[in-house]
């Protein structure tokens, strides 16, 4: 038996198929969504994790998907503080996504200390290889980390994305979300 993955907006809400972080200034990150996962199946879903691809479907970014895709790793992977960002994720929803406007993490730390919250960058949530493990703080009701259980509404996590100081170019960026996972009904 097949099962379906829901993200949405809301813990049981409606499913989305993509989120619009919407406008951020150089310098700033922009509103930091939240998001819900749940399943369908009648057993738990293992090995959950996340990782970042180029766009995938119709792109209406300002350069290419692949520029896009490269652009976002590159500004994760800069160590200087004015060319430092990118996607950013906190999965510590128990810790009410602690970390204030930082997270936790800067151009020298891109990993929060705790564990929770990632920048992703080079080796670090770009490829399914190296896909980042679900934490257990993303619901009450998860009690392992990468597992999310049968009938779990609520796993929850926070994303956004921080603009560098010294980006130059204007535009859309555009890029896919992936959960990676093993059913076994």
């Amino acid at each position: 038996m097949a099962v379906s993955i829901t993200w949405s907006t809301t813990a049981g809400g409606s499913g989305i198929t993509s989120v619009t972080h919407g406008t951020s200034v150089n310098g700033a990150n922009t509103t930091a969504q939240q998001l819900f996962l749940r399943h369908d199946g009648a057993n738990p879903i293992t090995a959950c994790a996340f990782y970042f691809a180029q766009k995938s479907g119709s792109y209406t970014g300002g350069a290419t998907a692949a520029d896009d895709f490269t652009e976002l790793l590159a500004w994760g992977d800069e160590a200087a503080v004015d060319d430092f960002g990118g996607i950013q994720v906190n999965m510590d929803a128990e810790g009410s996504f602690s970390g204030g406007a930082t997270w936790d993490m800067s151009e020298s730390q891109k990993s929060s200390v705790d564990g929770y919250k990632f920048t992703a960058r080079t080796g670090v949530a770009d490829a399914t290889g190296n896909a980042v493990v679900l934490s257990e703080k993303m619901s009450a009701s998860m009690t392992t980390n990468g597992v999310i259980p049968a009938g779990v509404q609520d796993a929850t996590f926070q994303i956004r994305v921080k603009v560098p100081t010294a980006e130059d170019t204007a535009g859309i960026r555009q890029f896919d979300q992936v959960l990676k996972f093993t059913y076994t009904s």
